[in-house]
């Protein structure tokens, strides 16, 4: 990315500033906008929030419509704009020949939180080195939800149940894909792990993935599913399936989630998200861009400076802090503090 500029985005009235290569370093007070900015580039790479939030809410409060602009560099230049409008259709344009991969703090729920977190990060891994997983994992939950309702309506009415069964076969036949998706991405997910966190010398990794479904074996898992039937009709949801499956992280023999310290947690979801962005460059040839806020609070210097050193090995990345990191030895530092709204692009 080498320019770009926002326009009544989310606390940006009017604002452009430029990147270099490498590692860009950005600063400033808490609350100046260094998520809102990363967030505008991720917008432009990947189409959507670095927070999951809906594209209209990025709009300014008080203005009704507006815009993100970027450019990349090259022989051909390539300008892309995306148009925020807090009513009516948005109109997306996305970088074709780049990739992004963000860490946010709340990232450390891949280690700590539920398992609802780590299955989101391995499918939005599998998403990243294979779209049509997108559509695979979009139909699964479809099928999931018409299940659900009808486990509720023969809650109610237990004449209803045969409509229960009708739905059993699809969501075996599509969890089945879902999970052997899933258990192919830990595999190398596992490996890739154990390479990068070798380097910072954290110990051996390990990655288990745990489902309720056979990945080979469709009469087993419809017979699993249909003698699960009478507990489902009475919690009225649907107790076998992808969506219920555990992925666990041990990090030299000890389950991080329970014995890792903060430090550790932390590190581990950055390794997470390096490979996933090592798995798009390789699997795609798609060059990517590391998006990482406030990465270095909580490290020690120790670890502050194998994080950078990485970071830094990698094409381009803007990493946000509240304060200068010296170990970050940055190509470039964009203060926001001192850059002012309609500052042009340099």
């Amino acid at each position: 990315m080498k320019e770009i500029r926002l326009k009544d985005f989310r606390n940006y009235e009017d604002f452009a500033v430029s990147f270099g290569p490498g590692l860009n370093l950005v600063t400033g007070r808490n609350g100046v906008g260094k998520t809102n900015l990363l967030e505008a580039v991720f917008l432009l790479v990947e189409g959507r929030s670095i927070r999951g939030a809906d594209l209209k809410e990025m709009v300014r409060s008080g203005a009704q419509e507006g815009w993100v602009e970027g450019r990349l560099g090259g022989e051909v230049e390539e300008r892309v704009v995306t148009i925020l409008r807090r009513e009516g259709e948005v109109e997306k344009g996305v970088f074709k020949g780049m990739g992004a991969v963000a860490f946010v703090p709340e990232d450390i729920f891949i280690v700590k939180g539920n398992p609802e977190w780590r299955r989101r990060y391995i499918d939005e891994v599998i998403r990243d080195i294979k779209p049509a997983y997108g559509e695979l994992i979009k139909e699964y939950r479809r099928i999931l939800k018409q299940r659900n309702e009808a486990l509720r309506m023969a809650r109610k009415e237990a004449w209803r149940a045969g409509e229960v069964e009708s739905w059993d076969l699809l969501l075996v036949r599509y969890g089945m894909d879902v999970v052997r998706e899933r258990r192919s991405a830990v595999r190398l997910l596992s490996d890739m792990l154990k390479e990068e966190t070798r380097e910072w010398g954290m110990g051996e990794v390990e990655v288990k993935y745990y489902s309720s479904l056979s990945p080979g074996d469709e009469e087993y898992n419809l017979e699993k599913v249909r003698k699960m039937r009478e507990a489902e009709i009475r919690r009225g949801m649907t107790l076998v399936g992808p969506h219920r499956d555990e992925i666990v992280f041990y990090l030299g023999g000890r389950n991080i989630r329970r014995e890792g310290s903060q430090g550790e947690q932390k590190m581990f979801c950055l390794a997470c998200r390096l490979v996933q962005a090592r798995m798009k460059e390789e699997y795609t040839s798609i060059r990517t861009l590391l998006l990482f806020d406030d990465c270095f609070s909580e490290l020690d210097a120790w670890n502050r400076e194998k994080l950078a050193r990485n970071i830094r090995s990698r094409v381009q990345a803007l990493v946000t802090s509240a304060d200068g990191v010296k170990e970050a030895e940055a190509e470039k530092t964009i203060n926001l503090d001192w850059i002012k709204n309609g500052a042009p692009l340099d």
